[in-house]
């Protein structure tokens, strides 16, 4: 993430216009913090996948991921993650994919540069 703080983070959920939910998951995911919230995210989906596995190493026949008996509040928790992931995370919006596409075309320009002056020095040395 770039170098928001929690509270620049607050003043931009300001100006959205977002449903309670969203509000409370946007809140939640800010005050636990960006990192912990994907960690939180992979720990349940781990924990869901286990079940999964250990259901089909008992079952004689094929089980649909429908059929794990899963929480409430695992269900709620990831649903209030990714909800609030979705809405804090700025490194997956258009403004941030331009600026990585800008910075692998300045790196990919550096280094034609770079190789272009070495095949220059080569021929003429």
């Amino acid at each position: 993430m770039t170098n928001q703080t929690n509270n620049e983070m607050l003043t931009s959920c300001e100006g959205m216009d977002l449903l309670p939910g969203e509000k409370d998951a946007f809140q939640f995911v800010v005050s636990i913090g960006l990192s912990r919230a994907y960690r939180l995210i992979d720990k349940i989906a781990a924990r869901f996948e286990r079940r999964y596995k250990r259901a089909c190493e008992e079952a004689s026949v094929p089980i649909n991921r429908e059929w794990i008996y899963s929480t409430e509040l695992e269900k709620d928790l990831m649903h209030k993650l990714k909800m609030g992931v979705t809405l804090v995370d700025i490194s997956s919006s258009p403004y941030a994919a331009r600026r990585r596409i800008e910075l692998r075309i300045e790196a990919r320009n550096a280094a034609r540069k770079l190789r272009l002056s070495r095949q220059q020095a080569g021929v003429t040395a």
